[in-house]
């Protein structure tokens, strides 16, 4: 089991809060020691919080509250800034067909050198991936032709949607784990039927899109 802790907040005892949550989600889970403990936002991270995490993160190691340790990151910034103080055993980033921010050779090569665990969540994008274009939400509707590029390369492959956008994380083999939400058991037995596919999967941005940074974070979809 994961579980997540918040940032540093200079109006609180932050020791004290992590403590007391962790303590709570030890009862709810019945269990004595987690998987691993990340920070959950670690958007624009200042040197001053990065020092607290750090110091929380050795007390609940030293008192053997969890094996791993590591960030939940949304930026390559994000990384480079951690990345100078502290080497994560953990980094739990965005992947999907349309957002590879992550998925470069150049960075799962060096995750590996330094031993960090990847772990790769919103693979459906928050569930937009696999939606029908024709009941999808206006604000999406800017990138049509993104998503319509999207179906018509599912329906020639007479592939389902669920199918091919978690293929596409199986061709990555540096990544150890791949995060993924259901809302029933019925979508979670659909998802054990996934067979490993041979499909080469296009890129369907044009990386010059400035928009597209709108479309890949979900923090920026109540942006105008």
């Amino acid at each position: 089991i994961i579980t997540k802790i918040p940032r540093p907040n200079k109006s609180i005892n932050y020791e004290k809060v992590v403590i007391k949550k962790i303590s709570q989600s030890q009862k709810k889970f019945r269990i004595r020691k987690f998987y691993s403990i990340l920070l959950h936002d670690c958007k624009n991270l200042q040197k001053s919080e990065i020092k607290k995490v750090l110091n929380i993160f050795r007390l609940l190691k030293k008192k053997n509250l969890t094996k791993y340790v590591g960030f939940s990151i949304y930026s390559t910034q994000d990384y480079k800034k951690i990345i100078r103080y502290f080497r994560p055993d953990i980094l739990q980033v965005p992947g999907n067909i349309f957002d590879r921010t992550f998925l470069t050779k150049k960075f799962l090569n060096e995750i590996k050198k330094k031993k960090i665990k990847l772990h790769v969540r919103s693979i459906f994008l928050q569930g937009i991936i696999l939606s029908d274009m024709r009941l999808i939400n206006k604000k999406f509707k800017r990138w049509k032709n993104i998503f319509h590029s999207w179906e018509k390369f599912c329906q020639y492959h007479n592939s389902s949607k669920i199918e091919i956008a978690t293929n596409f994380l199986f061709n990555y083999p540096l990544i150890d784990k791949i995060i993924v939400g259901f809302n029933n058991k019925n979508q979670f037995l659909e998802f054990l039927k996934i067979k490993k596919l041979n499909l080469k999967i296009p890129n369907f941005i044009n990386k010059d899109k400035k928009s597209i940074e709108k479309l890949i974070k979900p923090y920026n979809w109540n942006l105008k």
